[in-house]
């Protein structure tokens, strides 16, 4: 079985994003991202923060400055011809 490689901040913060342009609940943003309960916390949290994500009752959901972001970080993926799914570009040597 092949290892699955760690993600970016970037990489991390994109997924959280694009999950939640839907409203999902803590739990299911931290199984559906596969992050432990301490990330989920600390993600979702840093989201909030910078006003990316709101939480309105107990689901949470990005918001119009968030799809921006995610508009960006989509477009500097295709500028930079990366994989749909990859953020960082691994250099190999």
């Amino acid at each position: 079985m092949k290892k699955p490689r760690k993600r970016s901040s970037e990489r991390i913060i994109q997924d959280i994003l694009e999950l939640c342009l839907r409203p999902y609940r803590f739990t299911r943003v931290m199984y559906l991202c596969y992050l432990s309960y301490y990330m989920t916390k600390k993600y979702l949290g840093y989201l909030v923060e910078k006003g990316l994500i709101v939480l309105e009752g107990n689901y949470y959901k990005t918001t119009e400055k968030g799809r921006e972001v995610l508009k960006h970080l989509r477009a500097l993926r295709r500028l930079l011809g990366w994989p749909p799914g990859a953020l960082t570009l691994e250099v190999h040597t």
